[in-house]
């Protein structure tokens, strides 16, 4: 696997490594490939910095982010917070932000392949 394959299914893994989601084989293998790599690190780095930062909101705060973030993207009113609705979309709002946060540290051209999942260049 080329270098740029394995920094970008790195890349596609860190959301799943912070979030402890990863097999064993996985793990091993994102681990070896950060030990190496500056720039994938740097990815890690940013992402866990963008998700502490969203979980240390206070509620009223992660509220205010998530109406805020619904209006941008066109939604109008968020549904009923409730649940594991209103997981669901913190968990989106955060997804969002780490990917803007990524986009303006400066690495113009990942970009995510809705239909599988994966990253492409």
């Amino acid at each position: 696997m080329s270098t740029t394959a394995v920094c970008q299914r790195t890349r596609a893994l860190i959301p799943r490594l912070i979030d402890g989601d990863l097999s064993p084989e996985e793990r091993s293998e994102v681990d070896r490939h950060l030990a190496t790599c500056d720039a994938c690190r740097d990815e890690q780095a940013a992402a866990r910095r963008a998700l502490d930062a969203l979980q240390s909101l206070s509620p009223e705060d992660r509220a205010r982010l998530r109406e805020s973030a619904l209006a941008e993207l066109g939604l109008g009113e968020p549904p009923a917070r409730g649940g594991w609705v209103g997981r669901m979309l913190l968990i989106v709002i955060a997804a969002l932000v780490v990917w803007f946060a990524l986009r303006l540290r400066g690495d113009r051209t990942w970009v995510p392949d809705a239909r599988s999942g994966a990253s492409t260049r």
